[in-house]
């Protein structure tokens, strides 16, 4: 018996991605993220960036080895940007509160937009 149909996973996921995710940072980033916070914090953003781009140049350079013929992009796109930020969210929130959670998505910001 089927409950959902075939391509429910791919609707889901494009919801969380494209509406949900968003919808969270732009109801969490004003309520842990103030003026205050980002003048003192201000060079996160730029780590992140910078993370981004060492990846990103890793990702290439192996990829070019152990990726595929014609699936070079994929392969940079899935190490680089990887869904690290949801697991990374739910081990930080315990163990450091909001600080964790305002230092998880400063660098977000940084490494994804």
């Amino acid at each position: 018996m089927k409950l959902l149909p075939e391509n429910s996973v791919a609707v889901i996921s494009k919801y969380i991605l494209y509406i949900g995710f968003p919808a969270y940072m732009m109801y969490y980033c004003p309520i842990s993220i103030s003026y205050e916070t980002l003048h003192l914090y201000w060079h996160y953003p730029l780590i992140g960036a910078a993370l981004l781009l060492v990846v990103d140049l890793f990702a290439y350079a192996s990829g070019r080895i152990w990726a595929r013929p014609g699936e070079l992009a994929t392969f940079r796109l899935l190490v680089a940007l990887s869904n690290w930020i949801f697991m990374a969210m739910a081990v930080c929130a315990p163990l450091f509160g909001e600080e964790g959670i305002r230092v998880i998505l400063l660098y977000n910001v940084g490494g994804t937009f």
